[in-house]
Parts: C-alpha cells; structure tokens; sequence
C-alpha cells in the first residue's frame, strides 16, 4: 500500500516544482521594462515569446506591439500594445512621416521610422511628424507592406 502512495505524492511534488522554475523564469522576464513608445520585438515574432527586446533592425520581422505608459501593470504583456492606435517614438532616417504612411522598425533601437520599401509594418501614421515631438500618433497594424 505504501508503494501506491509514494508515486503519485512524487509526481505531485515534481510538478510543483516545476510550476515554481516556470514561475520564476516569468518573473524574470516580466522585469523587463521598456520606455514607453517603443517598439518590441520577440525572438520568434510571438508575444508569449519570453525574449523580448527593443526592435533595432529596419523592417524588422519580429515586431510584436509597442510599450505603453502604463506603469501599474502585473507583467510586461499587459503592458504591451499589440493592436489599436499607439503613440510611437519615431525619428526621419526614412524621410519625414506624412499622415497616412506605413512606419515600420528603424535601425535605431525602439524607434520607428517611414516605411519605403517592402517588408514587415507596425502600422500607419495617424498625423503628420512634428519636429517638436519625439511621438507619433499610430494604428497598430503589424503585417507584410509590398510597396506598388
């Protein structure tokens, strides 16, 4: 009788130590904090993707949202915006954003930049770049942009 007991209490405390090891590891990458406005990349262009980064290659494939100003969230994923409109940290490597532009990922880390050529997108621009302004008003709408 004592055989049948051990298993299962055995394979009850494996499994909760490994929900504990999987805890932390969340833990660890719910520290990460970003300046609001930027733009976040993942190492496989997924969300749950526990490697998360600040996008700094243009047109970048793994672009998954942008960091908010929320400072009162339980995780990095809370505080991530993966869809709707966005205030983005911007600069003019690609030209000057125009109401209506596709932006996408420059080769400055977080930052956006006007798309001209094809590739991966955040979204379009909402209003035109104000030089006095480090933000730009942006529908997120993360998907493929094929320049006609």
């Amino acid at each position: 009788m004592k055989k049948k007991i051990y298993f299962p209490v055995i394979l009850v405390a494996a499994m909760f130590f490994a929900t504990v090891a999987q805890a932390q590891e969340a833990s660890k990458r719910e520290r990460i904090i970003f300046e609001p406005g930027t733009i976040v990349s993942s190492q496989t262009g997924r969300v749950a993707d526990s490697r998360l980064r600040a996008s700094s290659t243009p047109y970048d494939a793994n672009i998954i949202g942008v960091a908010t100003a929320e400072e009162n969230k339980l995780s990095i994923y809370d505080m991530l915006q993966t869809d709707g409109i966005a205030f983005v940290r911007y600069n003019d490597e690609n030209g000057l954003i125009k109401k209506g532009d596709f932006v996408t990922a420059s080769s400055k880390s977080g930052i956006t930049m006007k798309a001209t050529a094809q590739g991966m997108v955040l979204g379009v621009a909402l209003e035109d770049a104000n030089p006095s302004s480090k933000f730009l008003k942006v529908r997120i709408l993360i998907q493929y942009y094929s320049k006609q």
